[in-house]
Protein backbone atom coordinates (compact mmCIF):
# COMPACT_ATOMS: atom_id res chain seq x y z
CA UNK A 1 0.00 0.00 0.00
CA UNK A 2 1.44 3.61 -1.01
CA UNK A 3 1.05 5.95 1.63
CA UNK A 4 3.49 8.31 0.81
CA UNK A 5 1.76 12.31 0.44
CA UNK A 6 3.72 14.60 -1.40
CA UNK A 7 2.61 18.55 -0.47
CA UNK A 8 1.59 19.31 -3.76
CA UNK A 9 -0.94 16.44 -4.09
CA UNK A 10 -2.12 17.62 -0.25
CA UNK A 11 -2.03 21.44 -1.48
CA UNK A 12 -4.12 20.43 -4.17
CA UNK A 13 -6.90 18.46 -2.45
CA UNK A 14 -7.08 21.30 0.20
CA UNK A 15 -7.58 24.22 -2.60
CA UNK A 16 -10.09 22.06 -4.70
CA UNK A 17 -12.05 21.12 -1.46
CA UNK A 18 -11.81 24.81 -0.22
CA UNK A 19 -12.84 25.79 -3.83
CA UNK A 20 -15.64 23.31 -3.87
CA UNK A 21 -16.88 23.88 -0.49
CA UNK A 22 -16.74 28.38 -1.59
CA UNK A 23 -19.47 27.40 -4.68
CA UNK A 24 -21.11 24.27 -3.45
CA UNK A 25 -22.60 25.86 -0.35
CA UNK A 26 -22.89 29.41 -0.79
CA UNK A 27 -25.78 30.63 -2.77
CA UNK A 28 -24.75 33.19 -5.16
CA UNK A 29 -26.54 34.46 -8.22
CA UNK A 30 -25.04 32.92 -11.46
CA UNK A 31 -24.48 34.33 -14.58
CA UNK A 32 -25.63 32.56 -17.35
CA UNK A 33 -22.31 32.78 -19.18
CA UNK A 34 -20.29 30.72 -16.09
CA UNK A 35 -22.36 27.56 -17.59
CA UNK A 36 -21.23 28.01 -20.73
CA UNK A 37 -17.55 28.48 -19.49
CA UNK A 38 -17.99 25.15 -17.69
CA UNK A 39 -19.73 23.51 -20.57
CA UNK A 40 -16.47 24.45 -22.61
CA UNK A 41 -13.96 23.18 -20.20
CA UNK A 42 -15.60 19.97 -19.70
CA UNK A 43 -15.75 18.80 -23.43
CA UNK A 44 -11.96 20.67 -23.64
CA UNK A 45 -11.28 18.11 -20.49
CA UNK A 46 -13.36 15.10 -21.88
CA UNK A 47 -11.50 15.26 -25.09
CA UNK A 48 -8.28 15.53 -23.35
CA UNK A 49 -9.14 12.75 -20.93
CA UNK A 50 -10.24 10.57 -24.54
CA UNK A 51 -7.02 11.30 -25.75
CA UNK A 52 -5.12 9.90 -23.22
CA UNK A 53 -6.81 7.18 -22.07
CA UNK A 54 -6.93 6.18 -25.70
CA UNK A 55 -3.56 6.52 -25.67
CA UNK A 56 -2.60 4.50 -22.42
CA UNK A 57 -4.77 1.68 -23.91
CA UNK A 58 -2.39 0.83 -27.22
CA UNK A 59 0.02 -0.02 -25.03
CA UNK A 60 -2.04 -2.39 -23.05
CA UNK A 61 -3.09 -6.00 -24.04
CA UNK A 62 -5.34 -8.50 -22.45
CA UNK A 63 -7.22 -8.05 -19.15
CA UNK A 64 -6.08 -4.77 -18.79
CA UNK A 65 -6.98 -3.49 -21.72
CA UNK A 66 -10.73 -4.71 -21.14
CA UNK A 67 -10.55 -3.05 -18.23
CA UNK A 68 -9.88 0.25 -19.44
CA UNK A 69 -12.57 0.09 -22.34
CA UNK A 70 -15.05 -0.41 -19.34
CA UNK A 71 -13.37 3.04 -17.74
CA UNK A 72 -13.64 4.91 -21.42
CA UNK A 73 -16.62 3.73 -21.20
CA UNK A 74 -17.68 5.39 -17.76
CA UNK A 75 -16.04 8.21 -18.31
CA UNK A 76 -18.64 8.68 -21.66
CA UNK A 77 -21.31 8.34 -19.95
CA UNK A 78 -20.43 10.39 -17.10
CA UNK A 79 -19.77 13.43 -20.08
CA UNK A 80 -22.93 12.45 -21.90
CA UNK A 81 -25.35 13.19 -17.83
CA UNK A 82 -22.54 16.12 -18.05
CA UNK A 83 -24.05 17.30 -21.31
CA UNK A 84 -28.02 16.29 -20.42
CA UNK A 85 -28.22 18.54 -17.24
CA UNK A 86 -27.60 21.61 -20.09
CA UNK A 87 -31.52 21.09 -21.26
CA UNK A 88 -32.44 20.03 -18.23
CA UNK A 89 -31.54 23.14 -16.43
CA UNK A 90 -31.46 25.48 -19.63
CA UNK A 91 -33.83 26.22 -22.33
CA UNK A 92 -35.51 23.06 -23.12
CA UNK A 93 -37.10 22.35 -19.54
CA UNK A 94 -36.22 25.17 -17.37
CA UNK A 95 -35.49 23.43 -14.11
CA UNK A 96 -34.10 26.59 -12.84
CA UNK A 97 -36.80 28.82 -14.12
CA UNK A 98 -39.90 26.73 -12.48
CA UNK A 99 -42.37 29.14 -13.55
CA UNK A 100 -41.16 28.59 -17.26
CA UNK A 101 -41.30 25.13 -16.86
CA UNK A 102 -45.20 25.29 -15.61
CA UNK A 103 -46.34 27.97 -18.50
CA UNK A 104 -45.03 26.08 -21.35
CA UNK A 105 -45.81 22.31 -19.85
CA UNK A 106 -42.31 21.27 -20.09
CA UNK A 107 -42.77 19.10 -16.51
CA UNK A 108 -42.87 16.11 -18.78
CA UNK A 109 -38.78 16.96 -20.50
CA UNK A 110 -37.33 17.77 -17.40
CA UNK A 111 -38.48 14.69 -15.87
CA UNK A 112 -37.03 12.72 -18.95
CA UNK A 113 -34.14 14.63 -19.17
CA UNK A 114 -33.89 13.99 -14.94
CA UNK A 115 -34.07 10.41 -15.80
CA UNK A 116 -31.70 9.78 -18.64
CA UNK A 117 -28.51 11.95 -16.45
CA UNK A 118 -29.79 9.55 -13.50
CA UNK A 119 -29.55 6.65 -16.05
CA UNK A 120 -26.43 7.51 -17.74
CA UNK A 121 -24.46 8.10 -14.13
CA UNK A 122 -25.51 4.98 -13.05
CA UNK A 123 -23.81 3.37 -16.06
CA UNK A 124 -21.24 5.63 -15.81
CA UNK A 125 -20.39 4.52 -12.07
CA UNK A 126 -20.96 1.59 -12.83
CA UNK A 127 -18.39 0.51 -15.52
CA UNK A 128 -16.33 2.84 -13.41
CA UNK A 129 -16.17 0.12 -10.50
CA UNK A 130 -16.18 -2.38 -12.84
CA UNK A 131 -12.73 -1.40 -14.23
CA UNK A 132 -11.32 -1.24 -11.04
CA UNK A 133 -12.54 -5.07 -9.65
CA UNK A 134 -10.17 -7.26 -11.11
CA UNK A 135 -7.18 -5.35 -9.48
CA UNK A 136 -8.90 -3.28 -6.44
CA UNK A 137 -6.99 -0.35 -7.64
CA UNK A 138 -3.71 0.38 -9.98
CA UNK A 139 -0.66 -0.49 -8.10
CA UNK A 140 2.54 2.05 -7.88
CA UNK A 141 5.39 0.54 -9.86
Amino acid sequence: MRTDVTWKGLLTVIFTGLAYIAFAYVPIACPKMVYGIGGVVMTVMFVFIMYNATQARDALIGEGARLKDLRIMGYFYLMMAAYNLCPLIGVKAFALQPEKMIEYGLQADAASFAFHVLIELVIGWVLIGMSYYRFGCEKAE
